[in-house]
């Protein structure tokens, strides 16, 4: 019972920065600074829906499209790129229903980390970075 508890508080701990952050960067009136969430490698799938609606919500504001681009870590294959390009772009438009049109997806360049990694920019500002295990998907819990 005690290890629900950590595991709920931890969670909700996530949420409520991921929440925070969110509420600072959408009610500053997109001040100057720049406010960019990085999600770590054993974040909960909530958590990951919430940052990526998040990236869709101030898509729709600025009436601007969404650019994913994939790093595949220097472990994994080449493959593993489009699959989660095109894994995270279904989630998105097909369950979520965002507009198809506004998504662009794109490879990157390997990182030297043993880790993979989205990023997520609307027009030409960084909104989220998500690092992704080695040979794995982004769970959305579709």
């Amino acid at each position: 019972m005690l290890y629900l508890w950590r595991d709920f508080s931890k969670t909700l701990a996530r949420l409520t920065f991921v929440f925070m952050v969110g509420f600072v960067f959408t009610s500053s009136n997109h001040a100057q600074a720049e406010v960019v969430d990085v999600l770590e490698i054993n974040t909960s799938c909530e958590i990951n829906i919430f940052a990526i609606e998040g990236v869709m919500r101030r898509s729709i504001d600025e009436n601007g499209r969404i650019f994913i681009i994939s790093h595949r870590s220097r472990l994994e294959q080449k493959g593993v790129d489009w699959a989660r390009l095109k894994y995270t772009r279904t989630a998105m438009t097909k369950f979520r229903q965002f507009p198809s049109d506004k998504v662009i997806i794109a490879v990157g360049e390997p990182t030297e980390e043993k880790h993979g990694k989205l990023e997520f920019w609307v027009g030409s500002k960084l909104q989220l970075t998500v690092y992704i295990k080695s040979n794995q998907q982004v769970c959305f819990h579709i």
